[in-house]
């Protein structure tokens, strides 16, 4: 049942003021992560050498939201416990300016424990603005932290200037989603891509959205959000179970409209340097079926995020009712 899913998120929005031009790539999104990375290194990593051994790697802010690692028989890159929702711009593969006096936002969720770091996350936000971000170092003031709760309406100020920083008080909870599906009647629904979604199966990276693969890329993301960053662990058996239930039910859902386009994205890698294309799809599709399983989970995805990158801001997407 649904109810067995309940990892919370804290979705943050921050508004800044532009106090000389910043510049921002296509990939802000990337940017924005990167710069929070310089941040946190500099202030709360206390051995930058121990970044390889596991208890450091639990025990330190910087690490356990960016660079944790776990050997699996996947890979290495666990899921991050944060999404980066980026400034954004209607041609989303091309860069932007942001000038002097110009007011912007955006945001950052937190998952699971990682609630327990917005602290140090809003310390280096205003770190950030005061070091600069994007080509030029463009700074930027922080105005004002937001804790915002789409799925109930509530917002609650964290922080403005000059003020003490105030507690969480609005998360995301599975009742909150439960809640929201169950007044969700329909037999289509419309899948909006904000940022690029890159999606793959078998490896491969789709030229156009799948329901079945969007569902088992959501699955898998709670998954090992949930194993990583929550006290509350359903079994392997449960989440197999979830996974041939829900990828059977988007098999029979067919796609009415499929307005995705591709657009690409490159991103320099801080560690290596290298220029990665983080590209994917924006635009919008619109699927018809019997969608009653899946939506619990497909608008849970709009606060997770879907597909590669999701700490560079992709993968995000808004469900509309149809």
């Amino acid at each position: 049942m649904n109810e067995l899913f309940n990892l919370q998120a804290h979705l943050l929005q921050f508004d800044c003021q532009v106090e000389t031009a910043i510049h921002l790539n296509a990939a802000a999104g990337g940017q924005i992560r990167g710069a929070l990375w310089s941040a946190l290194s500099k202030m709360v990593c206390p051995d930058p050498a121990a970044r390889a051994n596991s208890d450091h790697q639990q025990h330190c802010p910087l690490c356990r939201l960016m660079h944790l690692e776990t050997v699996s028989a996947r890979g290495i890159n666990p899921a991050r416990p944060f999404a980066i929702r980026p400034p954004l711009n209607p041609r989303i593969e091309q860069a932007q300016i942001l000038e002097a006096g110009h007011c912007f936002n955006f945001q950052i969720v937190l998952f699971g424990d990682a609630a327990g770091y917005i602290p140090y996350i809003v310390q280096a936000v205003y770190r950030v603005g005061e070091l600069g971000i994007g080509t030029g170092r463009g700074r930027f003031r922080l105005l004002s932290v937001k804790e915002t709760n789409p799925f109930t309406g509530l917002t609650t100020s964290l922080y403005t200037t000059g003020s003490s920083l105030q507690p969480s008080m609005q998360p995301i909870l599975s009742a909150h989603i439960e809640a929201v599906t169950q007044q969700l009647i329909t037999d289509r629904i419309a899948l909006h891509f904000l940022t690029p979604a890159q999606l793959t199966q078998d490896g491969r990276t789709l030229a156009s959205p799948q329901l079945e693969t969007i569902i088992a890329r959501l699955l898998e993301r709670c998954q090992s959000l949930e194993a990583i960053y929550s006290d509350h662990k359903m079994p392997h058996e449960v989440w197999r179970e979830r996974h041939l239930t829900l990828s059977a039910a988007a098999r029979n859902i067919s796609i009415e409209r499929d307005d995705t386009r591709w657009v690409d994205v490159w991103s320099r890698s801080g560690r290596t340097g290298h220029m990665d294309n983080i590209g994917g799809l924006v635009g919008t599709i619109i699927f018809k079926g019997d969608i009653a399983k899946l939506c619990f989970w497909l608008i849970y995805g709009q606060v997770l995020h879907v597909g590669k990158n999701a700490v560079k801001g992709n993968g995000w997407y808004e469900m509309l009712n149809h």
